[in-house]
This record gives structure tokens, C-alpha cells and sequence, in this order.
């Protein structure tokens, strides 16, 4: 799938439930001892019960590490697209969840010109100082 980004460039569109696959992917690296083997609390979503319930374990364990904080409405939209630039935070924020954050060099200058006022603008620019 493809929608238009900024400058009028394509960007590359994940399903949420692709995305949120990678995200919990990620989250098989160690995580700090106060963050294993715990039971997550349920996300407050207001569309919780739309997730699969195979996910939704994994949905309400991204929420309670602060990877998926869902949109402005309250809800988690599981059927809706992620754009590359959201992923990059889910992907960042899995990594900051998992105890990585102080491996992160830091950015460099930002090395795209479509990225003026993206809110996720540093996360991606982590991404590409770790090379992804």
C-alpha cells in the first residue's frame, strides 16, 4: 500500500497489525528485570476488543512499555495502516523498552529533506545513526 507523504513523496504503509508484529518481534530482546515476566495490564483502548485475541496480550504489553500509545480518540485502530515514519517510533520505543537506548549513537545531521516538523523526526534519525 502507498499514501503520500511529505513534498508529495510516497510513503510505504504497513497494516498496524504488521507493524505492531515487528514491534513485538523487537520485544523478544532481554528486557530490563523489572520489565520480565510480567502480567500486562489491559490498554485502555476503546476499540480493544477489535484486536484478535491472539494480539491482544501483545497490544496491551506495547501499551504498558509506552511502544503503542494509540491515536488521539482513544482507540487502536488494529485494522489501520502505519506509515514508515510511525514505524520508526514503534521501532525506537521497542528498543528503549528493551534497556538499548544507551547504545544509540547519537544522530547525525538528518540525512532527508521531507522530515521538517515530522514529529517522529528523531526516531528516525536514530534509526539511521544505527544504520536501519
Amino acid at each position: 500500500m502507498v499514501a503520500v507523504g511529505c513534498a508529495g513523496r510516497p510513503w510505504r504503509v504497513l497494516s498496524a497489525g504488521v507493524a505492531l508484529s515487528v514491534a513485538v518481534t523487537l520485544l523478544a530482546l532481554p528486557l530490563p528485570a523489572s520489565a520480565q515476566d510480567s502480567e500486562c495490564a489491559p490498554a485502555p483502548f476503546t476499540d480493544r476488543e477489535l484486536i484478535p485475541e491472539v494480539h491482544r496480550g501483545n497490544v496491551d504489553c506495547a501499551w504498558n512499555h509506552d511502544i503503542a500509545g494509540g491515536l488521539a480518540d482513544g482507540s487502536y485502530q488494529p485494522a489501520g495502516l502505519v506509515r514508515r515514519d510511525q514505524m520508526a517510533a514503534f521501532i525506537v520505543r521497542t528498543l528503549r523498552a528493551a534497556g538499548l537506548a544507551g547504545r544509540f549513537p547519537q544522530p547525525s545531521e538528518q540525512a532527508f529533506t521531507d522530515l521538517d516538523g515530522n514529529v517522529h523526526a528523531a526516531d528516525i534519525g536514530v534509526l539511521t545513526a544505527i544504520e536501519v
